[in-house]
């Protein structure tokens, strides 16, 4: 174990106990360092059963590899990277189960060397609204009957294929206009 912070450990770990979100310190070899409150509730393991542990703990197997090469890029980094908003990362979680995450890295430099402190949100929800958007705009778009919204102004917003091909407009020529 590293020593990371001395004489203003209290004020990072109040900083850090104090945040909405799961957040992880871990060392260049990939060992866990700190986890706040947060972290433990999201992926249901203690403090104890976390420190010192290797981080890849926390991911599925099936990714750890691509975890790796995004911790070993983002260390040659001086800045704030995210990870997870153009990818589906995952978390583990101790009873098995996964799910979409989205990863903050920030570089720390301590006495004891280079830490990465990671800021970890649970996407799940995001992800599964996005993939439900998705299927009714197919569902929509696919469609032979006329489907179109409107603002309650009358103003159409959006024009489906079947309106197309039953009143003669494309999208582009009535989207914007007053119904």
């Amino acid at each position: 174990m590293t020593e990371w912070i001395s004489p203003n450990k209290q004020v990072f770990q109040q900083i850090v106990e104090a945040s909405p979100n799961a957040m992880i310190l871990v060392n260049p070899e990939g060992k866990i360092e700190y986890v706040n409150a947060e972290l433990e509730k999201l992926f249901g393991y203690t403090n104890d059963e976390l420190i010192g542990k290797d981080i890849e703990l926390l991911v599925p197997p099936s990714l750890a590899i691509d975890y790796f090469r995004l911790t070993d890029m983002f260390l040659n980094l001086s800045q704030t990277k995210v990870f997870g908003t153009d990818r589906n990362l995952l978390g583990l979680r101790k009873d098995g189960t996964e799910f979409s995450v989205k990863i903050n890295l920030t570089p720390l430099v301590t006495t004891g060397g280079e830490l990465v402190l990671a800021t970890i949100k649970d996407i799940s929800n995001r992800k599964k609204f996005e993939q439900q958007r998705l299927l009714f705009s197919s569902i929509v778009n696919s469609s032979n009957d006329a489907i179109l919204s409107k603002t309650l102004g009358g103003i159409i917003t959006s024009w489906n294929r079947g309106a197309s091909k039953i009143f003669g407009y494309n999208a582009d020529e009535i989207i914007g206009l007053w119904l």
